[in-house]
């Protein structure tokens, strides 16, 4: 966890699972490089396994269809199974917060 330097987050959309894999050492030496917000088509539980503790992993919500355009219970759903699907509650920490209508 970090307590003295600032988040440093960026985003990668698209099938990049392949480019994740093949470049783990080269992403966990960037220097300030602390989370990847990755999209709805990269597996958060095999990003995890290979870039937690160094690096946090976020993501698999589908930012351009679902959020604006779906029902507060899809979007919900969608974020259930997001966390399910990168290894449950279990994990080290997930942020939800429901925003009131």
């Amino acid at each position: 966890m970090l307590t003295d330097a600032k988040r440093n987050p960026n985003r990668l959309c698209g099938a990049v699972t392949p480019h994740m894999e093949r470049n783990v050492d080269a992403f966990k030496i960037l220097d300030r490089l602390n989370m990847i917000n990755f999209g709805e088509e990269v597996a958060l539980k095999r990003m995890r396994e290979l870039y937690e503790p160094e690096i946090d992993v976020a993501g698999n919500i589908d930012h351009i269809q679902l959020l604006p355009l779906k029902t507060p219970e899809q979007v919900k759903a969608s974020c259930l199974n997001a966390i399910a699907e990168a290894g449950g509650h279990e994990s080290r920490h997930f942020i939800w917060h429901q925003v009131a209508r």
